[in-house]
């Protein structure tokens, strides 16, 4: 027989334990909220502890050094443009002629090919001089020797700014001391990148192609070929002084 105190206990009871779930309910939530904001704020602490870590592993890259590594990759990807065609990039494949490139319209559909780094005339400005050590394997017989391109003048036409021509001069530097210089004609291909140097009737029959594809105006790779012919006889690679 339950007596009035042992109601009023078990009323009690009961009520105490609605209030205790919600109440429950509550603290769970709460409780598993902190956990998760201290757990973030513990990752957070480690990555910024990892980030100290790596840049004190090595300073950060320079942008022409990164330039040159995506040049490079560039280099390697194949793509489907034809000969005397360049690709615009990008997601959307694309080809334009050399002749459209750096002509004051835009003919990528991401601009590309007016690019005011493309079409820097400041790679082959006057005074510009670029030395290397050209390695024969045919056509002549040398060592290897330094050889040095100076651009004396520069003409590029308002009408036909895909090109810049130029005249220069040539020399190489040979190991018993003596030199042999001589006065070529050229142009520069902005699409392309691309620098012709071509001698002069009466001194030289070769020709010399460099490549600017290490993503900046200082280093190129070159060919050394017979102007007639342009069988390749010797490379090198060449740096601005």
């Amino acid at each position: 027989m339950w007596t009035a105190a042992g109601c009023l206990v078990v009323l009690l009871a009961l009520g105490a334990n609605a209030f205790d779930r919600t109440k429950a309910k509550e603290g769970v939530t709460n409780f598993r909220v902190k956990g998760q904001n201290l757990h973030v704020d513990y990752i957070e602490k480690e990555i910024e502890k990892l980030e100290h870590e790596f840049d004190a592993l090595s300073h950060p890259p320079e942008q022409s050094e990164i330039a040159r590594v995506r040049a490079r990759v560039r280099k390697l990807e194949d793509d489907e443009c034809e000969d005397k065609e360049v690709s615009c990039g990008g997601d959307w494949p694309e080809c334009v002629h050399h002749l459209l490139v750096c002509d004051g319209h835009k003919d990528c559909h991401n601009g590309r090919d007016e690019d005011e780094k493309i079409c820097d005339g400041s790679v082959v400005h006057a005074g510009s001089s670029f030395r290397g050590i050209v390695h024969w394997h045919r056509c002549v017989e040398a060592h290897d020797h330094y050889s040095t391109i100076t651009i004396t003048t520069t003409k590029r036409s308002p009408f036909f700014t895909n090109r810049t021509f130029l005249r220069a001069s040539v020399t190489r530097e040979y190991d018993d001391h003596t030199t042999y210089s001589y006065t070529a004609r050229g142009y520069f291909v902005y699409a392309a990148r691309k620098l012709v140097i071509i001698a002069d009737e009466g001194f030289d029959r070769l020709s010399t192609i460099c490549t600017f594809n290490f993503g900046d105006n200082d280093h190129a790779e070159c060919e050394v070929v017979q102007t007639a012919s342009k069988q390749e006889c010797g490379i090198v690679r060449m740096n601005r002084v």
